[in-house]
């Protein structure tokens, strides 16, 4: 008698299991009071940020993560949200203490680089803080604003 192969997902999940990319959502952070404060835009936007997530492993160890090189080019982000929306979404997981800014490349009209925070634990808390250089610096007709 042959052993059935494991699954790994639940069928409405994945359209053939093929797949070994998946978002992991823990429920403490599902269930947390900065994760209520998230619109439904912001969410979106932060499952997009996370699947840009990989792991990189040599010899079945991971070594390093992409968790702080995480960045989203207008061409993709359009296609969700509108780019006020955009801007107005990653200012909000910003304030919540999802993503933190890595490096700001406005002045050089690359995309911005993202990474991901965990002060969201925090929320709510006196805990909770938001350094200023993890936020977007505020721009105006291209000029930068104090």
């Amino acid at each position: 008698m042959g052993q059935r192969k494991r699954r790994n997902f639940e069928a409405w999940q994945s359209k053939n299991g093929n797949s070994n990319r998946h978002i992991a959502l823990y429920f403490d952070m599902y269930e947390s009071m900065a994760f209520k404060e998230l619109s439904a835009n912001e969410v979106m936007l932060y499952l997009r940020m996370l699947s840009k997530f990989t792991p990189i492993y040599s010899n079945n160890i991971q070594i390093s993560t992409t968790s702080n090189n995480i960045s989203i080019p207008k061409a993709e982000y359009i296609k969700m949200m509108s780019q006020r929306t955009f801007m107005q979404s990653i200012d909000h997981l910003i304030e919540l203490g999802f993503v933190k800014l890595v490096k700001s490349q406005f002045a050089e009209k690359k995309c911005n680089i993202y990474g991901f925070n965990d002060m969201w634990q925090n929320y709510g808390t006196d805990k909770f803080y938001i350094k200023d250089e993890w936020k977007r610096p505020k721009f105006n007709r291209g000029k930068m604003l104090e």
